[in-house]
């Protein structure tokens, strides 16, 4: 186990990106209009309505997990205050192999310049 430890970290430090994605978790977008994202993704895609949350989320599902996509509306106490800012990616959540392998790819991350808003 040492052995790929030192590998990997021997990559990173040379340039080669250090993170191995299992699976992609899920995706978060906001939103303009909810509801004719809603009727997009239900009607046209198939996916399914598995939550919503108190401040107006709805979370999609199509696999089996609790969520593949979650829609966030751009109206609220927390909405952008540009019409540029309106409809974003909000965040995107992947499977890595451990916990080790995730602070390797913040710390490759953080390296490069790439600002990370929030740790969860």
């Amino acid at each position: 186990m040492d052995q790929v430890k030192n590998a990997t970290s021997a990559k990173s430090a040379a340039g080669q990106s250090p993170v191995r994605i299992r699976k992609l978790g899920h995706v978060v977008i906001q939103v303009s209009d909810l509801g004719r994202s809603m009727k997009f993704y239900t009607e046209m895609l198939n996916f399914r309505v598995s939550d919503r949350s108190p401040e107006g989320a709805v979370f999609l599902t199509s696999v089996g997990d609790h969520h593949t996509i979650g829609l966030f509306p751009s109206k609220g106490k927390d909405a952008p205050t540009t019409v540029k800012d309106a409809v974003r990616l909000h965040h995107f959540a992947m499977e890595v192999e451990s916990l080790d392998a995730l602070f390797e790819a913040r710390a490759f991350l953080q390296e490069r310049g790439v600002p990370i808003v929030f740790e969860g």
